[in-house]
């Protein structure tokens, strides 16, 4: 089930999904007949298995009910105290 569906105009619609696997594979990759690997539905799934810690967004935008554009987002937590640690790991480091 998505988690937002909000409509554009009279003609475009997108529909929101937390997960990968709430939509179907082929209506993903058939978005674009030649679609990059880094884009298909079998990476990504991938991609949000292996990284617990990242948070994703899909986008299906929809122009009058025919699918017309896929779109991913991820999302990452830049909390101080992640930033404080990454700053500090990068200074440990001596660059040769």
């Amino acid at each position: 089930m998505h988690l937002i569906e909000k409509k554009i105009n009279n003609t475009l619609q997108l529909r929101i999904y937390s997960s990968l696997i709430e939509i179907d594979e082929h209506s993903w990759n058939a978005i674009h007949p030649t679609i990059p690997f880094y884009q298909s539905y079998a990476f990504l799934s991938m991609i949000q298995n292996i990284q617990p810690t990242l948070e994703f967004r899909y986008v299906l935008v929809y122009k009058k009910e025919q699918l017309v554009a896929a779109l991913y987002f991820q999302l990452l937590d830049f909390s101080f105290k992640n930033l404080v640690n990454y700053s500090s790991e990068n200074q440990q480091k001596t660059w040769c």
